[in-house]
């Protein structure tokens, strides 16, 4: 399981997403939200975008909590796949072995 948060040396051998793709079954997706949202569509590859979603409001509401959730996916279960974003459309009943970061 690789995700595009991955350092150089760990992604050295993958050009693209697909080249993921065809080499894992697979894929490790982060989704940065501001309380409790885990289930929602919209997941990154980039574990730092995440936490960028989960904090980008903390200090106007301040009764929540910055999360980044982390799942599994199988590498051929997304929806759409925005290259610039590097966001991963997917319903969220397709992810698996969800965890819970507070940030």
């Amino acid at each position: 399981i690789v995700g595009l948060d991955a350092t150089p040396e760990q992604r050295k051998e993958y050009e693209t997403y697909e080249d993921i793709l065809m080499e894992h079954d697979e894929i490790l997706l982060y989704r940065g939200t501001l309380g409790e949202y885990e289930h929602g569509f919209s997941w990154t590859l980039d574990k730092n975008r995440a936490h960028w979603f989960a904090t980008r409001f903390a200090k106007v509401k301040k009764d929540k909590q910055p999360v980044v959730y982390t799942g599994r996916l199988n590498a051929l279960d997304f929806l759409v796949y925005w290259e610039q974003e590097q966001e991963v459309f997917v319903p969220p009943t397709f992810l698996h072995n969800i965890t819970k970061e507070e940030v």
